[in-house]
């Protein structure tokens, strides 16, 4: 049972793996057109997930589509609408929100651009240090339970 008790408070300790498969959602304005991106907490792109886009004065449906394979996608939005809300729903349950005034000018374009690069490159830090203390964590748990062993053993 102590066992038991220690390995679940090893499991907790590590809370980040929860959201692996969290799922985000970047969106901007060009010259009428909202485009955009879905992306899982890793990084992955969210491939086929159906994409909504509401008129948040009149809580309207206006638009939809899908993303593609590399999560992406674009669609031409009516004039006049002055802010939008666009929801990306995912696999099982997944789901996303942005919302951004349709007015944006191409400068808003270029710093959203540049804002979600900055994203990227901090929040997807590469994979290989993640995965080195997944593996001395797992043989951690292996050493200790030779440990308890030999000391029951004896």
């Amino acid at each position: 049972m102590k066992t038991i008790k220690f390995l679940l408070f090893i499991i907790f300790l590590f809370p980040h793996s929860a959201f692996a498969h969290s799922v985000g959602l970047f969106c901007y304005l060009e010259k009428g057109t909202l485009y955009g991106e879905g992306y899982f907490g890793r990084g992955d792109p969210v491939k086929n997930a159906k994409i909504e886009v509401y008129d948040i004065e009149n809580n309207n449906l206006i638009a939809e589509t899908l993303t593609d394979d590399k999560g992406k996608f674009s669609l031409p939005l009516k004039r006049g609408v002055k802010e939008i809300k666009v929801v990306l729903s995912a696999s099982m349950g997944h789901r996303a929100e942005y919302t951004l005034k349709a007015e944006g000018t191409e400068e808003d374009a270029e710093s959203y651009s540049k804002e979600l690069n900055k994203f990227k490159k901090t929040y997807f830090k590469p994979r290989l240090p993640s995965i080195m203390v997944g593996i001395s964590c797992i043989a951690g748990i292996f050493y200790l339970l030779y440990l308890l062993r030999r000391r029951n053993a004896s």
